[in-house]
Protein backbone atom coordinates (compact mmCIF):
# COMPACT_ATOMS: atom_id res chain seq x y z
CA UNK A 1 0.00 0.00 0.00
CA UNK A 2 1.23 3.57 -0.81
CA UNK A 3 2.04 5.55 2.11
CA UNK A 4 0.58 8.93 2.64
CA UNK A 5 1.61 11.77 0.71
CA UNK A 6 4.31 13.32 1.70
CA UNK A 7 5.27 16.22 -0.24
CA UNK A 8 6.56 17.85 2.45
CA UNK A 9 10.02 16.83 3.26
CA UNK A 10 9.89 15.92 7.22
CA UNK A 11 5.98 15.92 6.89
CA UNK A 12 2.98 13.61 5.79
CA UNK A 13 -0.39 13.12 6.27
CA UNK A 14 0.10 10.38 8.15
CA UNK A 15 2.34 12.06 10.70
CA UNK A 16 0.42 14.89 10.99
CA UNK A 17 -2.53 12.17 11.74
CA UNK A 18 -0.90 11.18 14.65
CA UNK A 19 -0.44 14.28 15.82
CA UNK A 20 -3.55 15.79 16.20
CA UNK A 21 -4.75 12.03 17.69
CA UNK A 22 -2.19 13.40 20.45
CA UNK A 23 -3.64 16.56 20.42
CA UNK A 24 -7.10 15.50 20.59
CA UNK A 25 -6.10 13.06 23.83
CA UNK A 26 -4.66 16.48 25.09
CA UNK A 27 -7.71 18.20 24.47
CA UNK A 28 -9.79 15.24 26.19
CA UNK A 29 -8.11 15.43 29.41
CA UNK A 30 -7.84 19.24 29.88
CA UNK A 31 -11.18 20.74 30.56
CA UNK A 32 -15.08 20.11 30.15
CA UNK A 33 -14.73 18.16 26.41
CA UNK A 34 -15.80 14.38 27.15
CA UNK A 35 -16.63 12.93 23.48
CA UNK A 36 -14.09 12.52 20.96
CA UNK A 37 -16.67 10.95 18.56
CA UNK A 38 -18.26 13.87 17.66
CA UNK A 39 -17.92 15.30 14.15
CA UNK A 40 -18.07 18.68 12.43
CA UNK A 41 -18.07 18.50 8.66
CA UNK A 42 -17.61 22.15 7.60
CA UNK A 43 -16.37 25.72 8.91
CA UNK A 44 -18.25 28.38 7.45
CA UNK A 45 -15.67 28.94 4.95
CA UNK A 46 -16.90 25.61 3.32
CA UNK A 47 -13.33 24.14 4.18
CA UNK A 48 -13.60 20.42 5.18
CA UNK A 49 -12.11 19.78 8.88
CA UNK A 50 -11.94 17.25 11.45
CA UNK A 51 -13.30 18.44 15.49
CA UNK A 52 -10.79 15.81 17.41
CA UNK A 53 -13.70 16.34 21.00
CA UNK A 54 -16.73 17.94 22.02
CA UNK A 55 -18.25 19.99 25.10
CA UNK A 56 -20.42 17.74 27.15
CA UNK A 57 -22.09 20.79 28.66
CA UNK A 58 -24.36 20.92 25.74
CA UNK A 59 -22.27 24.22 24.55
CA UNK A 60 -22.59 24.98 20.52
CA UNK A 61 -19.58 24.40 18.37
CA UNK A 62 -19.36 27.24 15.93
CA UNK A 63 -16.72 27.75 13.53
CA UNK A 64 -15.24 30.88 15.19
CA UNK A 65 -14.47 29.13 18.60
CA UNK A 66 -14.41 26.01 19.61
CA UNK A 67 -14.30 25.43 23.41
CA UNK A 68 -11.74 22.92 24.92
CA UNK A 69 -11.65 21.31 21.03
CA UNK A 70 -9.32 21.26 18.55
CA UNK A 71 -9.94 21.61 14.98
CA UNK A 72 -7.91 21.03 11.93
CA UNK A 73 -8.62 21.68 8.01
CA UNK A 74 -8.33 18.16 6.21
CA UNK A 75 -5.88 18.05 3.74
CA UNK A 76 -5.73 16.85 0.10
CA UNK A 77 -2.75 16.29 -2.05
CA UNK A 78 -2.00 19.04 -4.25
CA UNK A 79 -2.76 18.77 -7.80
CA UNK A 80 -1.85 20.36 -11.14
CA UNK A 81 -4.92 21.66 -12.11
CA UNK A 82 -3.87 23.78 -15.72
CA UNK A 83 -1.00 24.00 -17.87
CA UNK A 84 -0.08 25.95 -20.53
CA UNK A 85 2.59 26.63 -22.79
CA UNK A 86 3.54 28.72 -25.81
CA UNK A 87 6.67 29.19 -28.38
CA UNK A 88 7.85 32.01 -30.62
CA UNK A 89 6.96 32.62 -34.00
CA UNK A 90 10.96 32.01 -35.60
CA UNK A 91 11.87 28.20 -36.26
CA UNK A 92 15.23 27.18 -36.79
CA UNK A 93 15.95 23.62 -38.54
CA UNK A 94 19.50 22.76 -36.95
CA UNK A 95 21.33 21.87 -41.08
CA UNK A 96 20.02 25.37 -41.65
CA UNK A 97 21.21 26.78 -38.22
CA UNK A 98 24.73 25.08 -38.68
CA UNK A 99 24.60 26.82 -42.37
CA UNK A 100 23.98 29.98 -40.43
CA UNK A 101 26.79 30.44 -39.05
CA UNK A 102 29.34 29.92 -41.99
CA UNK A 103 27.71 33.60 -43.24
CA UNK A 104 30.37 35.95 -44.32
CA UNK A 105 28.82 38.70 -41.70
CA UNK A 106 28.23 35.96 -38.73
CA UNK A 107 32.52 36.43 -38.97
CA UNK A 108 32.83 32.80 -37.82
CA UNK A 109 36.12 31.01 -38.37
CA UNK A 110 36.24 28.05 -40.16
CA UNK A 111 37.64 25.38 -37.28
CA UNK A 112 34.31 26.88 -35.60
CA UNK A 113 31.70 26.33 -38.43
CA UNK A 114 32.67 22.70 -37.94
CA UNK A 115 32.42 22.24 -34.42
CA UNK A 116 28.96 24.02 -34.73
CA UNK A 117 27.99 21.54 -37.32
CA UNK A 118 29.27 18.71 -35.43
CA UNK A 119 27.04 20.00 -32.16
CA UNK A 120 24.21 20.11 -34.04
CA UNK A 121 24.47 16.62 -35.49
CA UNK A 122 24.80 15.21 -31.97
CA UNK A 123 22.79 17.45 -30.01
CA UNK A 124 19.21 15.29 -30.77
CA UNK A 125 17.83 18.69 -31.57
CA UNK A 126 16.05 18.69 -35.31
CA UNK A 127 14.36 22.25 -34.92
CA UNK A 128 13.84 24.49 -32.53
CA UNK A 129 12.17 28.05 -31.59
CA UNK A 130 13.72 31.71 -31.23
CA UNK A 131 11.85 34.97 -30.57
CA UNK A 132 14.61 36.88 -32.72
CA UNK A 133 16.89 35.83 -35.29
CA UNK A 134 20.99 36.24 -36.50
CA UNK A 135 19.59 38.52 -39.11
CA UNK A 136 17.41 40.93 -36.82
CA UNK A 137 20.50 41.33 -34.42
CA UNK A 138 22.71 42.22 -37.02
CA UNK A 139 20.73 44.71 -38.35
CA UNK A 140 19.17 45.92 -35.14
CA UNK A 141 22.23 45.49 -32.32
CA UNK A 142 25.28 45.05 -33.69
CA UNK A 143 26.96 45.42 -30.09
CA UNK A 144 24.86 41.90 -29.41
CA UNK A 145 25.85 40.91 -32.96
CA UNK A 146 29.69 41.25 -32.12
CA UNK A 147 31.52 39.07 -29.46
CA UNK A 148 32.51 40.82 -26.23
CA UNK A 149 30.66 44.17 -27.24
CA UNK A 150 28.60 44.99 -23.83
CA UNK A 151 25.50 44.71 -24.79
CA UNK A 152 22.93 43.98 -22.06
CA UNK A 153 21.02 46.90 -21.47
CA UNK A 154 19.74 45.57 -25.00
CA UNK A 155 19.31 41.88 -24.35
CA UNK A 156 17.56 42.73 -21.01
CA UNK A 157 15.18 44.92 -23.60
CA UNK A 158 14.19 42.75 -25.50
CA UNK A 159 13.90 39.98 -23.00
CA UNK A 160 11.27 42.45 -21.49
CA UNK A 161 9.07 42.39 -25.27
CA UNK A 162 9.75 38.61 -26.09
CA UNK A 163 9.68 37.33 -22.83
CA UNK A 164 6.39 38.77 -21.31
CA UNK A 165 4.73 37.69 -24.91
CA UNK A 166 5.27 34.12 -24.21
CA UNK A 167 4.91 34.41 -20.70
CA UNK A 168 1.47 35.90 -21.01
CA UNK A 169 0.56 33.53 -23.50
CA UNK A 170 1.65 30.57 -21.08
CA UNK A 171 0.14 31.88 -18.48
CA UNK A 172 -3.41 32.67 -20.20
CA UNK A 173 -3.55 29.07 -21.60
CA UNK A 174 -2.84 27.24 -18.14
CA UNK A 175 -5.64 29.72 -16.31
CA UNK A 176 -7.87 28.71 -19.33
CA UNK A 177 -7.12 25.03 -18.81
CA UNK A 178 -7.58 25.49 -15.17
CA UNK A 179 -10.91 27.29 -15.50
CA UNK A 180 -11.40 28.90 -12.61
CA UNK A 181 -11.54 32.83 -11.96
CA UNK A 182 -8.79 34.78 -12.39
CA UNK A 183 -9.46 36.55 -9.03
CA UNK A 184 -9.30 33.47 -6.80
CA UNK A 185 -5.63 32.69 -7.81
CA UNK A 186 -3.62 33.53 -4.26
CA UNK A 187 -0.08 33.27 -5.48
CA UNK A 188 2.14 34.11 -8.42
CA UNK A 189 5.98 32.78 -9.03
CA UNK A 190 8.02 33.59 -11.89
CA UNK A 191 11.01 31.76 -12.70
CA UNK A 192 13.63 33.14 -15.34
CA UNK A 193 17.17 32.50 -16.11
CA UNK A 194 17.66 34.67 -19.38
CA UNK A 195 16.58 38.29 -17.65
CA UNK A 196 15.50 40.17 -15.14
CA UNK A 197 13.27 43.14 -14.90
CA UNK A 198 12.09 45.71 -13.13
CA UNK A 199 8.72 45.60 -12.44
CA UNK A 200 9.76 42.18 -12.45
CA UNK A 201 7.81 39.29 -14.70
CA UNK A 202 5.78 38.92 -11.71
CA UNK A 203 4.38 42.26 -11.15
CA UNK A 204 3.56 42.87 -15.23
CA UNK A 205 1.80 39.53 -15.56
CA UNK A 206 -0.15 40.53 -12.41
CA UNK A 207 -1.39 43.81 -14.07
CA UNK A 208 -1.64 41.88 -18.11
CA UNK A 209 -3.94 38.98 -16.71
CA UNK A 210 -5.74 40.60 -14.54
CA UNK A 211 -4.72 39.42 -11.37
CA UNK A 212 -6.48 40.79 -7.82
CA UNK A 213 -4.10 43.27 -6.40
CA UNK A 214 -3.59 41.17 -3.44
CA UNK A 215 -1.98 38.34 -5.04
CA UNK A 216 1.34 37.03 -3.22
CA UNK A 217 4.37 36.79 -5.45
CA UNK A 218 7.89 37.34 -6.25
CA UNK A 219 9.95 36.19 -8.97
CA UNK A 220 13.34 34.40 -9.12
CA UNK A 221 15.87 35.24 -11.40
CA UNK A 222 18.81 33.41 -12.77
CA UNK A 223 18.13 30.16 -10.87
CA UNK A 224 18.70 27.75 -13.61
CA UNK A 225 16.70 24.39 -15.41
CA UNK A 226 15.58 22.83 -12.51
CA UNK A 227 13.32 26.29 -11.81
CA UNK A 228 10.33 24.04 -13.16
CA UNK A 229 10.65 21.08 -11.00
CA UNK A 230 11.13 24.20 -8.02
CA UNK A 231 8.23 25.98 -8.96
CA UNK A 232 6.14 22.96 -8.56
CA UNK A 233 7.67 21.69 -5.24
CA UNK A 234 6.80 25.26 -3.89
CA UNK A 235 3.19 25.49 -5.04
CA UNK A 236 2.84 22.12 -3.66
CA UNK A 237 4.16 23.70 -0.21
CA UNK A 238 1.82 26.67 -0.64
CA UNK A 239 -0.78 24.80 -1.75
CA UNK A 240 -1.01 22.36 1.58
CA UNK A 241 -1.14 25.05 3.51
CA UNK A 242 -4.23 26.41 2.47
CA UNK A 243 -6.80 24.13 0.67
CA UNK A 244 -8.39 27.73 -0.92
CA UNK A 245 -4.53 28.84 -2.38
CA UNK A 246 -4.27 28.20 -6.04
CA UNK A 247 -0.78 29.11 -7.44
CA UNK A 248 0.08 30.16 -10.63
CA UNK A 249 3.79 29.40 -11.74
CA UNK A 250 5.55 30.64 -14.81
CA UNK A 251 8.72 30.00 -16.55
CA UNK A 252 10.02 31.63 -19.41
CA UNK A 253 13.20 31.57 -21.35
CA UNK A 254 14.76 33.93 -24.05
CA UNK A 255 17.81 31.98 -24.97
CA UNK A 256 18.34 33.64 -28.13
CA UNK A 257 18.32 37.48 -26.84
CA UNK A 258 21.34 36.18 -24.55
CA UNK A 259 23.22 33.72 -27.62
CA UNK A 260 26.59 35.09 -28.04
CA UNK A 261 28.37 35.22 -31.19
CA UNK A 262 31.50 32.86 -31.66
CA UNK A 263 34.91 34.32 -30.17
CA UNK A 264 37.06 34.74 -33.03
CA UNK A 265 39.90 33.46 -30.50
CA UNK A 266 37.97 30.06 -30.10
CA UNK A 267 38.74 30.81 -26.19
CA UNK A 268 34.79 29.79 -25.24
CA UNK A 269 33.67 26.69 -27.01
CA UNK A 270 31.37 26.45 -24.50
CA UNK A 271 29.63 29.32 -25.92
CA UNK A 272 28.76 27.30 -28.98
CA UNK A 273 27.01 24.58 -27.52
CA UNK A 274 24.90 26.67 -25.50
CA UNK A 275 24.59 28.87 -28.47
CA UNK A 276 23.29 25.76 -30.50
CA UNK A 277 21.04 23.51 -27.44
CA UNK A 278 18.67 26.18 -25.97
CA UNK A 279 15.75 27.52 -27.41
CA UNK A 280 12.95 29.20 -26.08
CA UNK A 281 9.68 28.94 -24.82
CA UNK A 282 7.30 29.48 -21.29
CA UNK A 283 5.63 27.14 -19.52
CA UNK A 284 3.01 27.96 -17.25
CA UNK A 285 1.71 25.94 -14.12
CA UNK A 286 -2.02 26.25 -11.66
CA UNK A 287 -1.58 24.30 -8.32
CA UNK A 288 -3.98 23.62 -5.35
CA UNK A 289 -5.78 20.81 -3.00
CA UNK A 290 -8.66 19.65 -5.51
CA UNK A 291 -12.23 21.89 -4.16
CA UNK A 292 -15.69 22.58 -5.26
CA UNK A 293 -14.35 23.50 -8.18
CA UNK A 294 -13.00 19.96 -9.20
CA UNK A 295 -16.18 18.26 -8.19
CA UNK A 296 -17.98 20.83 -11.00
CA UNK A 297 -15.70 20.23 -13.47
CA UNK A 298 -14.42 23.60 -13.82
CA UNK A 299 -11.19 22.60 -12.79
CA UNK A 300 -9.73 19.24 -13.69
CA UNK A 301 -6.57 18.68 -12.00
CA UNK A 302 -4.11 16.38 -13.89
CA UNK A 303 -1.26 15.37 -11.71
CA UNK A 304 -1.68 14.79 -8.08
CA UNK A 305 1.97 15.74 -6.10
CA UNK A 306 2.71 13.40 -3.58
CA UNK A 307 6.60 13.86 -2.97
CA UNK A 308 9.18 16.11 -3.33
CA UNK A 309 12.80 15.53 -3.41
CA UNK A 310 15.97 17.61 -3.43
CA UNK A 311 19.45 16.51 -3.65
CA UNK A 312 22.56 18.53 -4.00
CA UNK A 313 25.09 16.71 -5.26
CA UNK A 314 28.94 16.80 -3.51
CA UNK A 315 32.00 18.37 -5.30
CA UNK A 316 29.80 19.40 -8.38
CA UNK A 317 29.76 23.00 -8.22
CA UNK A 318 31.50 23.45 -11.00
CA UNK A 319 29.80 21.70 -13.85
CA UNK A 320 26.92 24.03 -14.51
CA UNK A 321 27.77 28.04 -13.54
CA UNK A 322 26.80 30.90 -15.55
CA UNK A 323 28.22 34.46 -15.22
CA UNK A 324 26.22 37.69 -15.80
CA UNK A 325 28.61 40.53 -17.97
CA UNK A 326 28.27 43.44 -19.81
CA UNK A 327 28.26 41.36 -22.71
CA UNK A 328 25.60 39.00 -21.86
CA UNK A 329 25.56 35.64 -20.22
CA UNK A 330 28.64 33.00 -20.51
CA UNK A 331 27.55 29.60 -19.28
CA UNK A 332 29.60 26.84 -18.97
CA UNK A 333 29.04 23.24 -18.92
CA UNK A 334 31.66 21.03 -17.87
CA UNK A 335 32.62 17.55 -19.79
CA UNK A 336 31.45 15.10 -16.93
CA UNK A 337 28.55 16.69 -16.29
CA UNK A 338 26.06 14.23 -18.15
CA UNK A 339 27.56 11.56 -16.11
CA UNK A 340 27.58 13.11 -12.46
CA UNK A 341 23.58 13.84 -13.26
CA UNK A 342 23.71 10.04 -15.10
CA UNK A 343 24.88 8.46 -12.25
CA UNK A 344 23.13 10.24 -9.14
CA UNK A 345 19.68 10.03 -10.76
CA UNK A 346 19.13 6.71 -9.71
CA UNK A 347 20.07 6.87 -6.31
CA UNK A 348 17.65 10.26 -6.16
CA UNK A 349 14.54 8.49 -8.03
CA UNK A 350 15.05 5.46 -5.38
CA UNK A 351 13.85 8.21 -2.22
CA UNK A 352 10.88 9.63 -4.73
CA UNK A 353 9.61 6.10 -5.40
CA UNK A 354 10.17 4.55 -1.62
CA UNK A 355 7.40 3.12 -0.14
CA UNK A 356 4.71 3.48 -2.97
CA UNK A 357 5.61 -0.04 -3.95
CA UNK A 358 6.73 1.76 -7.65
CA UNK A 359 10.38 0.89 -9.90
CA UNK A 360 11.83 2.20 -12.70
CA UNK A 361 9.83 0.55 -15.22
CA UNK A 362 6.31 1.36 -13.50
CA UNK A 363 6.40 4.99 -14.06
CA UNK A 364 6.70 7.70 -16.68
CA UNK A 365 9.80 9.85 -16.66
CA UNK A 366 9.88 13.47 -17.04
CA UNK A 367 12.75 13.90 -17.32
CA UNK A 368 14.51 17.51 -18.34
CA UNK A 369 15.53 17.47 -21.87
CA UNK A 370 18.84 18.97 -20.86
CA UNK A 371 20.47 17.60 -23.65
CA UNK A 372 20.96 14.15 -25.42
CA UNK A 373 24.21 12.93 -23.34
CA UNK A 374 22.36 13.82 -20.07
CA UNK A 375 19.22 11.75 -21.67
CA UNK A 376 21.47 8.93 -22.85
CA UNK A 377 23.41 8.54 -19.20
CA UNK A 378 20.41 8.83 -17.45
CA UNK A 379 18.88 6.38 -18.92
CA UNK A 380 21.99 4.16 -19.27
CA UNK A 381 22.56 4.29 -15.72
CA UNK A 382 19.05 3.50 -14.67
CA UNK A 383 18.44 1.07 -16.95
CA UNK A 384 15.11 2.50 -18.21
CA UNK A 385 13.50 0.98 -21.52
CA UNK A 386 13.81 3.30 -24.71
CA UNK A 387 10.18 4.47 -24.65
CA UNK A 388 10.37 5.77 -20.92
CA UNK A 389 12.45 9.27 -21.81
CA UNK A 390 10.99 9.24 -25.03
CA UNK A 391 8.70 12.30 -24.54
CA UNK A 392 11.58 14.30 -22.94
CA UNK A 393 13.55 13.38 -26.49
CA UNK A 394 10.62 14.32 -28.15
CA UNK A 395 10.87 17.69 -26.55
CA UNK A 396 14.48 17.92 -27.12
CA UNK A 397 14.37 16.98 -30.39
CA UNK A 398 11.62 20.22 -31.22
CA UNK A 399 12.18 22.47 -28.97
CA UNK A 400 15.73 22.08 -27.80
CA UNK A 401 16.47 22.58 -24.11
CA UNK A 402 14.32 25.77 -22.86
CA UNK A 403 15.68 25.46 -19.54
CA UNK A 404 12.96 25.84 -16.82
CA UNK A 405 10.37 25.75 -19.04
CA UNK A 406 11.01 22.56 -20.36
CA UNK A 407 9.60 20.25 -17.71
CA UNK A 408 6.11 21.52 -18.43
CA UNK A 409 6.08 20.66 -22.21
CA UNK A 410 6.91 17.44 -20.97
CA UNK A 411 4.27 16.73 -18.51
CA UNK A 412 2.36 18.35 -21.31
CA UNK A 413 2.85 15.88 -23.61
CA UNK A 414 2.51 12.72 -21.01
CA UNK A 415 -1.26 14.39 -20.34
CA UNK A 416 -2.24 14.65 -23.52
CA UNK A 417 -0.78 10.86 -24.34
CA UNK A 418 -2.51 9.35 -21.09
CA UNK A 419 -3.63 6.31 -20.74
CA UNK A 420 -1.81 5.06 -23.97
CA UNK A 421 1.50 5.22 -21.70
CA UNK A 422 -0.23 2.37 -19.13
CA UNK A 423 1.34 3.90 -16.50
CA UNK A 424 -0.22 5.53 -13.03
CA UNK A 425 2.53 7.65 -12.16
CA UNK A 426 5.48 10.32 -13.36
CA UNK A 427 8.10 11.56 -11.46
CA UNK A 428 9.08 14.82 -12.88
CA UNK A 429 13.35 15.38 -12.91
CA UNK A 430 15.08 18.71 -12.56
CA UNK A 431 18.76 19.12 -13.21
CA UNK A 432 20.63 22.36 -12.30
CA UNK A 433 23.57 24.19 -11.01
CA UNK A 434 24.91 22.51 -7.96
CA UNK A 435 24.40 20.19 -9.01
CA UNK A 436 20.58 20.42 -8.03
CA UNK A 437 18.64 17.33 -8.26
CA UNK A 438 14.67 17.93 -7.83
CA UNK A 439 12.24 15.63 -8.12
CA UNK A 440 8.49 15.16 -7.41
CA UNK A 441 6.26 11.71 -7.80
CA UNK A 442 2.88 11.95 -9.63
CA UNK A 443 0.23 10.29 -9.86
CA UNK A 444 -2.16 10.42 -13.75
CA UNK A 445 -5.37 11.42 -13.25
CA UNK A 446 -7.66 11.10 -16.28
CA UNK A 447 -10.70 11.89 -16.92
Amino acid sequence: MAPASDFLENESIESAGATVESLANLALHNGSCKDPGAMVTELSNGLPVKKLGSCADGAEVSSGYVPYGITMVERKPPCIMGMGTANPPHLYRMEDFSALVKMANFNCPPEAASFVERICKLSGIKQKYTAVTANFIHDNFPNIYKFGEPSLDDRFALFATEGMRMAERAATEALQDWGGKRGDITHLITYSSTGMLSPAIDLRLQQSLGLASTVKHHSVSFLGCHAGVIGLRTAAEIALADARHRVLVVCVEVASVQAQNIDPGLTRLNNIVTLTIFGDGAGAMVVGQPGDEVRSMTGRPWFEIHRCRSKIVPESSNCITVNLTQHGLDANLEKDLPKKVGVNTGPFVDGLLEGFGLEYGSVNWAAHPGGKPILDMVEKCCGLAPDQLQISRSVLENKGNMGPASVVFVLEEIRKQGKNLNRDWTIALGFGPGISLEGVLLRNIYH
